[in-house]
């Protein structure tokens, strides 16, 4: 059951990706506006993480939450993924309130990969704690380089959401545990079905 929840989870970000990235009216709409503080901030909030600004952001950004979401497990993914979408969609509009479009999975990405190296912590201390490292120095040398590593600067980065990704990250990874149990907790109990 929770393997098909994850393929389900995977395939909707997938298609809602692809129909915002490379359907321009539609991730026009989608995309948040920092500049433009509206009620529409909150359909921004999800919305603008699966916006993205050329084929290789889209292709980079998707292949690497395709890896992590189908490495870490379902109960602590979906947590993670909300809490990233809300917290960095508000950093971002604090931070960069002159900003007229933010669009890109990057940033949950990085709170993903940080749940993940939390999860693999339990296993093993030394390849979960080598995992964080990795995270919070890839960040640390693209903020100081002023640019990303791995997609052509056609956009300015938004270091924010990166640290704010890992900084939700971090919270998931830290209260996951007993989140997870409480989420195991109702599914047992018949108060949800993973479907």
């Amino acid at each position: 059951m929770k393997k098909h929840s994850k393929i389900l989870l995977i395939t909707a970000v997938l298609l809602a990706s692809t129909l915002l990235t490379f359907c321009p009216e539609a991730g026009g709409t989608a995309a948040l506006r920092p500049s433009e503080f509206d009620a529409c901030f909150l359909w921004w909030a999800f919305t603008c993480h699966l916006v993205h600004w050329s084929a290789e952001h889209w292709l980079y950004d998707i292949a690497c939450f395709v890896i992590i979401a189908w490495r870490l497990p379902i109960q602590k993914s979906l947590p993670c993924l909300i809490l990233s979408s809300i917290a960095i969609s508000i950093a971002v509009t604090m931070a960069y309130p002159w900003m007229t479009a933010y669009g890109g999975l990057s940033g949950v990405n990085c709170a993903l990969y940080t749940a993940w190296a939390f999860h693999i912590m339990k296993r093993s201390k030394t390849i979960g704690c080598l995992a964080l490292v990795t995270i919070v120095a890839k960040t640390i040398l693209e903020i100081h380089a002023g640019h990303t590593f791995f997609v052509d600067n056609i956009f300015i980065p938004a270091d924010m959401a990166h640290v704010t990704g890992i900084i939700s990250g971090i919270i998931c990874g830290i209260c996951g545990n007993r989140l997870s149990k409480e989420i195991d907790i109702a599914h047992n109990e018949g108060k949800f079905q993973w479907s």
